[in-house]
């Protein structure tokens, strides 16, 4: 492979390591600031009205997972194996405690809405973008945590759930600039960062490894699949009786 790209053969072996992977959430966690930065950072310290309780918590608990996230690798990195798996454990309990959170944020947005007036068939449609990202991105954290003695994949799941994580600050950035014409469309075009990224990561590992990272290949498939449903299906009756179902 040294012949083919010998002068990036290093950076590639750097990135496929444990310190490469804490460089990688580092530009993970600066998309999710750069995403949340007009809705919620940027507005540090005077929050209007609209910034509850609930958006706190959820935003800390948010930033902590990333920086947990960040810190992981590196301990890896430097052989500090015994303090990875302690803070590991601990993460059952704080990511279950995340979990409660982002539901709480869910039901708080979605019940603004029925107060502003949004059409419920609207409304419930909207609620598949916050929810399958939610399902995807613990969904990932449980894999990863079922396969935490093999390395290769427990390391996989965690770049799934994190860029999972990443669509809610994806979905808050401007795409006018690609003469998007209504918001629908606008949503399912936020979905797309991450699996740019994580097809990026397949091909990356793909070259160096020649061979195929088959949870990054499944995950980019319900990366890809999700915008599809999004556009096509949430205001049919399947999703509207699923959501309704979770909701009233």
């Amino acid at each position: 492979m040294g012949s083919i790209l010998p002068k990036n053969s290093l950076m590639m072996k750097a990135i496929l390591t444990g310190r490469g992977i804490g460089f990688l959430f580092i530009v993970f966690f600066g998309l999710a600031l750069y995403g949340f930065f007009k809705s919620y950072f940027g507005l540090f310290p005077d929050f209007h009205e609209r910034i509850t309780l609930i958006t706190h918590l959820h935003s800390i608990s948010i930033t902590l997972w990333m920086l947990i996230l960040i810190i992981q690798p590196f301990l890896i990195h430097f052989k500090q194996h015994r303090l990875h798996r302690q803070i590991g454990t601990l993460s059952y309990y704080f990511v279950s405690f995340l979990g409660i959170i982002i539901i709480l944020q869910i039901r708080q947005a979605y019940l603004r809405g029925l107060a502003n007036g949004v059409p419920q068939t609207n409304l419930l449609a909207f609620q598949f973008v916050p929810l399958s990202a939610f399902t995807c991105s613990f969904w990932a954290y449980i894999m990863a945590m079922l396969n935490r003695k093999k390395r290769t994949a427990h390391r996989s799941y965690m770049v799934v759930h994190t860029l999972a994580m990443l669509w809610a600050a994806f979905g808050r950035m401007d795409y006018s600039w690609l003469g998007l014409q209504t918001f629908q469309q606008a949503i399912a075009v936020s979905y797309l960062p991450s699996a740019c990224i994580l097809a990026a990561i397949l091909v990356f590992e793909w070259v160096k490894e020649k061979k195929i990272n088959r949870v990054y290949m499944a995950a980019l498939g319900v990366f890809l699949a999700t915008p599809l449903f999004w556009y096509y299906c949430t205001e049919g009756p399947l999703w509207q009786g699923v959501a309704r179902l979770i909701f009233e």
